[in-house]
């Protein structure tokens, strides 16, 4: 991608998600803008999934960059779909009725399946 581009992106989605690109941010902060649970940004910060700031062993924090650019890696293009040549439904298929299916189940249990004649 072009830089440009991906600093247009990413001022967009901080002004978005009411984010600052450069202030630091708590992991309960981090997971509240990406809309997700702490454990969870956690563990894709462990995965190595999501950028973040090691202050100390057990202080981390986030950039809102890092939160823009988690959204932004998180973008799916859209699948392309071809158009059927044809629209074909098919017709519902009858279903037998619950009780009968589970009464049907039980005799053959019970009395073993019928003999053909």
């Amino acid at each position: 991608m072009e830089p440009d581009r991906l600093k247009e992106m990413q001022e967009g989605i901080a002004e978005a998600k009411g984010v600052s690109l450069f202030r630091e941010y708590t992991e309960a902060e981090a997971a509240d803008f990406l809309e997700m649970h702490v454990r969870t940004l956690a563990q894709m910060r462990r995965e190595g999934r999501v950028g973040f700031v090691r202050k100390g062993p057990r202080n981390i924090r986030y950039l809102g960059v890092h939160v823009a650019d988690f959204v932004i890696g998180s973008i799916a293009p859209a699948k392309e779909r071809s158009a059927p040549d044809k629209c074909e439904i098919a017709p519902p298929q009858p279903k037998e009725p619950a009780e009968r299916v589970k009464a049907l189940t039980i005799a053959q249990r019970t009395f073993g399946r019928p003999k053909e004649v």
